[in-house]
C-alpha cells in the first residue's frame, strides 16, 4: 500500500473515533433519568405486590388493579400506570416465584 492510502485511512478513523467520543459525550447528561425515583416507587410497589403473594404472584392482567387499590404510594405522581416498566419485577409480582423461574429458564 502506498503512504498516502495509509494516512487517508488513519484520518478516516481518527475521524471516526472523535465523533463516536463526542457523540458519547454530548449523551452523557441523558444517562441520568428525571423520573428515577418514579421508577423505585414502582419497583418498590411491585416488590411488596411479590412479597404478599409470593407464590403464584397476583395474576397476569391484575397488576393495575391491584396497584391503585393497595399497593399505590403516596409520592408517586403518575397514578394510571399498568405496570412497573421494569421485566423483571412485572413477572416476579404477576407470576411470583413460579413464573419467574420460568423466566430465567427461558
Amino acid at each position: 500500500m502506498s503512504a498516502s492510502i495509509l494516512i487517508k485511512r488513519a484520518c478516516t478513523c481518527i475521524l471516526i473515533i472523535i465523533v463516536l467520543v463526542i457523540g458519547a459525550f454530548s449523551r452523557v447528561d441523558k444517562l441520568s433519568r428525571s423520573n428515577n425515583h418514579e421508577r423505585i416507587l414502582l419497583w418498590t410497589s411491585s416488590y411488596h405486590m411479590w412479597k404478599d403473594h409470593k407464590i403464584i404472584g397476583i395474576g397476569l392482567a391484575n397488576w393495575k388493579v391491584a396497584y391503585e387499590k393497595e399497593y399505590i404510594l403516596p409520592e408517586v405522581k403518575e397514578h394510571d400506570l399498568t405496570m412497573p416498566h421494569n421485566v423483571f419485577m412485572i413477572f416476579l409480582s404477576q407470576t411470583g416465584i413460579i413464573g419467574i423461574l420460568d423466566y430465567f429458564i427461558f
